[in-house]
């Protein structure tokens, strides 16, 4: 995301001002300390394909039967009354209810995302209705309705089963073997039903087997279900993911069979439930997996693959060698070797509590001979003692002989086992060592890679939640792997560092408790690379580390509007840079790593430009003796930075044609000079305006206005070649919403030309040649209505693609009050009125989901707006004045309350004049109620 305007009264609309992740702009590098730059969005990139394929299956939607916090519309389900929220999934939200018709207490399946429900999770949740119809066993969820929501959602009525999970009972670990052994039985039948009428569970899990207060147990959630046949809804082509949430198979992946594993889905059948009800035995019976489930996929895969399992009764001595081979052949990686189906293992469950021979055993004459002998035990002893009594003699002399030569046999044997342990130890460390630092890389890669990738993904704000959520996991279990290793504690710097990016990323002014959050991470980072450079002072790595640390501080100071510590900081981190490329040298090792360098610098450069810019702004609004010289300077300075930085990609982009990041930021730097022209010019402005305030100097006015007009010129010319840019890159790259960003704020800031230039033309109007120049502003403010509209229809578009995104409705908010400002200033009230409404509606949405100070702040504006315009609009006369006074008033009184709240507060900008602004409009209201109407 870029930076642009920070906040204040009239730049408060522009979401360019919010970095939410400066160093990182989508497209640049986003990785660890030394981690690679991202990847371009042409580049072949197979994590965005599993992304998207996970998000859609997985993602809840914001939709119209998304009941966030709330429940239900009391009569959204018609002959039901919803009672309470049970659980809320990946797929749905289940209630439950009661029929009126029957007073019988039911459980509602409502499918996330309402009416605008894509195709697939329409399928899937059409085909769990059809599942569920086809089957009827006691110990299988019945269905009993489904319909359409009186919003358009889709539902299904189904059984409401009282009691616990398997996953509870588990925990409990309060059952024998035989009734573990009886309950699962059950649940083998269950699934053994589904099976004969062709449907294949594929999501079997203790958390999809609800034990009533009978304790019978009852299969649940067939939603991934695959129903064979040639009239199936679910053929392979049209529903391969083998995920439940996300591409890490989340909730499903500890249960999983090898053939979902190799992710194949051909070679889904019977006995690929079989393997899960295998792993759910292992589980009831130990309260264990058998073997290791966490971890880095890529280990977790491999273990579902070709690790055996322990033996259970290596875990829990109460397990005979009969139910250890029963849930063994459940577990055989070959399906050929498994129970065939759900039904002979059921079989073969009761073999077992009948005291039968088991099938398991079958291919082994020895056992059946065993089992046999057993029925018949004591005559088979008797026979044995006279058997023992004849062969004893002969036993005893054999033993004594062969005892002097097994105890030389036992030492040789000894000094060998020795030496073998010695080396399987070495080679157990070494494998440890290699899993980790193979998990530690890829756990990296997911943290700092996969956040960029995501930028370019639609609806994808969901699955930034999850990928925090697990980036605090990793980095737990990190923190207690570093120790004093340089190269991990880096990796831990980062990891809190993106952990901060991700949680200041979702929410840029977060909701209560985040913000304090992401300080916390950012200081834990800082703290650890401080006192690396401390040991190590001459380490490049270290310093490119501290380069990122400067660049976090000075984010954080700019975010709260302290221009010139963040400048100070901006200049120390190209300093750290120049160090660490400085002490690399020529050293090869380091190649790779000044690459990154280098890029990280350039985005630098581009940071302190763009707050020079604001510096000059700010020094130009001051109105200060010598401020005019000051802003002029501190834009030029800017602009020099713009210079550097654009040498540094040119460079790239001559050197590599495809190049695309290059490409990008080029496009990015003429946007930002756009920028500094335009606070050129508006200091140009200014100057004429201060000529005409403090000294009536109308020449020195109209000749400010004329240089800024000129100036104005220019930043169109600019903004107009980073509009062509962008039209290209996102031509090329039609999927990556971040070029679409781009687009959009280009086209934004030709409109802010467009528009600055008109108020030139409106002043020059007043002073010189005033039909002339009221026709050059009126010229000028339709140009920027055109390009301030299509802004608004690309955000709308960005906004649409992603309806849980915080930054796109924002962006489509501020965009609408461009358009209305272009309204009121062609006398188009009316017009204007709708548009700000339409603003404020959204912002309105925004703060009540998310009561932050950035939100309260963007609601005061739209007020304001709204106000200003029913003000104009009743000055301007006509039927309606009285109705527009009223509406002035109410409007304006309601913005000067938000701002005087956020004064309170401290929140609301330094230098920020909208309270002295709103009350003297209030005032006016006041005059024109009194005055002749």
């Amino acid at each position: 995301m870029r930076s642009r305007d920070r906040v204040s009264f009239m730049s408060t609309d522009d979401p360019t001002n919010t970095p939410s992740n400066p160093l990182n702009p989508p497209g640049t590098p986003g990785s660890a300390d030394d981690a690679g730059a991202a990847t371009p969005p042409s580049g072949s990139r197979p994590e965005r394909d599993l992304i998207r394929e996970a998000i859609e299956q997985g993602t809840p939607r914001q939709g119209a039967v998304l009941f966030a916090d709330d429940l239900p519309p009391e009569n959204a389900f018609p002959n039901y009354e919803v009672i309470r929220e049970i659980h809320r999934g990946g797929q749905g939200v289940v209630y439950q209810a009661i029929q009126k018709t029957t007073k019988r207490k039911v459980a509602i399946k409502v499918l996330h995302g309402g009416p605008f429900t894509g195709a697939h999770g329409r399928a899937r949740f059409e085909r769990e209705v059809q599942v569920l119809g086809q089957l009827n066993h006691p110990n299988i969820v019945r269905i009993h309705d489904s319909g359409i929501t009186t919003d358009g959602g889709f539902f299904y009525v189904m059984d409401y089963i009282s009691g616990r999970t398997l996953d509870e009972v588990i925990s409990d670990r309060k059952l024998s073997v035989d009734e573990v052994i009886t309950l699962f039985t059950k649940i083998c039948d269950a699934v053994n039903a589904a099976h004969l009428k062709g449907v294949i569970h594929r999501d079997l899990k203790p958390a999809n087997v609800r034990v009533d207060a009978n304790g019978e147990p009852i299969v649940v959630d067939f939603g991934l279900a695959k129903i064979s046949g040639p009239d199936a809804i679910d053929s392979g082509h049209k529903t391969p993911q083998l995920m439940t949430l996300t591409g890490q198979f989340i909730g499903s992946l500890p249960w999983a069979s090898p053939e979902q594993a190799e992710g194949v889905p051909g070679n889904i059948d019977v006995r690929t439930d079989v393997y899960s009800l295998g792993v759910m035995l292992y589980q009831m019976l130990t309260g264990q997996f058998p073997y290791r489930v966490v971890g880095a996929m890529r280990d977790v895969l491999d273990n579902i693959l070709r690790a055996e399992p322990a033996r259970p009764s290596t875990i829990r001595r109460q397990i005979n060698d009969e139910v250890e081979t029963i849930v063994l052949k459940c577990l055989s990686k070959e399906r050929e070797r498994r129970y065939q189906s759900a039904g002979e293992l059921a079989r073969d469950l009761r073999r077992y509590v009948a005291g039968q021979p088991i099938e398991a055993k079958r291919d082994s004459a020895g056992y059946v001979i065993a089992k046999t002998l057993a029925r018949y035990r004591p005559w088979v002893i008797a026979a044995c003692v006279g058997l023992l009594g004849i062969v004893g003699v002969s036993i005893v002399t054999t033993v004594l002989w062969r005892r002097a030569q097994a105890a030389e046999e036992r030492t040789r044997a000894a000094l060998l086992e020795a030496q073998s342990a010695e080396q399987r130890a070495q080679d157990q460390a070494t494998r440890a060592q290699q899993n980790f630092l193979a998990g530690h890389a890829m756990a990296m890669s997911m943290i700092t890679r996969i956040e960029p990738e995501l930028e370019d993904l639609r609806g994808a704000t969901k699955a930034r939640e999850l990928l925090l959520q697990q980036a605090k996991d990793y980095l737990d279990r990190l923190k207690s792997e570093a120790g004093d290793e340089p190269s991990l504690l880096l990796d831990l710097a980062s990891a809190h560092e993106q952990v901060a990016d991700l949680q200041g990323g979702l929410y840029f002014f977060p909701k209560t408790g985040q913000g304090d959050s992401s300080d916390v991470h950012l200081a834990k980072a800082k703290q650890i690379r401080e006192a690396l450079l401390q040991r190590l002072p001459s380490d490049p790595r270290v310093h490119a580390a501290i380069a990122r640390t400067r660049v976090r501080e000075a984010n954080t100071l700019r975010g709260k509007n302290d221009l010139k510590a963040a400048r100070e900081l901006y200049a120390a981190s190209i300093d750290e840079y120049d160090r660490a490329m400085a002490l690399a040298g020529t050293d090869q090792s380091f190649v790779a790593d000044i690459a990154r360098w280098k890029e990280s610098r350039a985005w630098g450069l581009s940071f302190l430009g763009d707050v020079l810019t604001d510096l000059g702004t700010d020094a130009m609004d001051s109105a200060s003796p010598g401020s005019e010289a000051a802003a002029r300077e501190l834009i030029t300075s800017a602009e020099d930075r713009y210079a550097s930085a654009r040498d540094y990609w040119s460079a790239r982009l001559l050197s590599n044609a495809s190049d695309a990041d290059a490409a990008r930021a080029l496009g990015v730097i003429e946007d930002q000079k756009t920028q500094a022209a335009i606070a050129r010019a508006r200091s140009l402005f200014t100057s004429g305006k201060h000529a005409l305030q403090r000294a009536n100097d109308t020449d020195a006015a109209i000749v400010r206005f004329n240089q800024g007009v000129e100036n104005y010129d220019a930043a169109k010319a600019k903004a107009a070649r980073a509009v062509d840019n962008f039209e290209t890159q996102t031509k090329a790259h039609p999927e990556s919403g971040e070029l679409r960003r781009d687009l959009w704020i280009s086209v934004r800031s030709l409109g802010r030309a467009c528009s600055g230039q008109a108020e030139c033309f409106d002043q020059l109007a007043m002073l010189t040649e005033p039909d002339a120049n009221k026709a050059k502003a009126i010229a000028a403010h339709r140009d920027a209505l055109q390009h301030f509209t299509r802004a608004a229809s690309i955000a709308s578009s960005l906004a649409g693609s992603d309806a849980a995104s915080i930054t796109a409705l924002r962006d489509y908010s501020v965009c609408l009050i461009n358009v209305g400002d272009e309204q009121r200033a062609l006398a188009a009230f009316d017009d204007a009125i709708k548009t700000y409404q339409q603003a404020l509606d959204l912002r309105d949405a925004s703060l009540k989901s998310d009561p932050t100070d950035r939100n309260t702040l963007d609601a005061g504006v739209a007020y304001y707006k709204l106000g200003l315009a029913a003000l104009q609009s009743a000055k301007a006369g006509g039927p309606n004045r009285s109705a527009r006074l009223d509406q002035a008033q109410q409007m304006l009184s309601r913005s000067l309350q938000i701002f005087k709240d956020l004064r309170d507060r401290g929140a609301l900008p330094a230098g920020n004049n909208n309270e002295t602004e709103v009350g003297g409009l209030l005032e006016e209201v006041q005059r024109l109620r009194s005055g002749p109407g």
